[in-house]
């Protein structure tokens, strides 16, 4: 996911942010997980749970996370594997790539601009 979120970065983004969800994760818990799956100096902001009012599908934390980073909606893109984060980035006015985890169908992620089958498959459109 790191060699991913790399190239994405690389090949279009100035700042790789994440959105996390409001099941509890504060800050600390937010960075113990990055570091665990070995993200963290990628992401240059995190927004966290309590950063936010709502939970996903409600658009707080990606709105959270925009204004953290100082992005607007249309600079950004949500990578997400749930429809929940699709509908959050949705009603935020943020385009939404999804991957097909969980046997999620198309249809569960019906918004999106693009699905892909897993992070190898969106790593190699973006070219390795």
């Amino acid at each position: 996911m790191e060699r991913c979120l790399c190239r994405v970065r690389h090949r279009t983004f100035d700042r790789v942010f994440r959105a996390a969800d409001r099941h509890g994760r504060g800050p600390h818990a937010t960075e113990a997980l990055l570091r665990l799956i070995g993200i963290e100096a990628t992401i240059d902001v995190a927004a966290h749970g309590d950063d936010a009012a709502s939970s996903k599908p409600a658009p707080d934390i990606v709105i959270a996370a925009l204004e953290k980073a100082e992005l607007d909606a249309s600079c950004a893109v949500l990578l997400g594997d749930t429809p929940y984060e699709v509908e959050a980035a949705t009603a935020a006015d943020v385009a939404a790539i999804a991957l097909r985890r969980g046997g999620r169908s198309d249809d569960d992620l019906r918004g999106s601009v693009e699905i892909y089958d897993d992070p190898a498959a969106l790593l190699e459109t973006l070219g390795g």
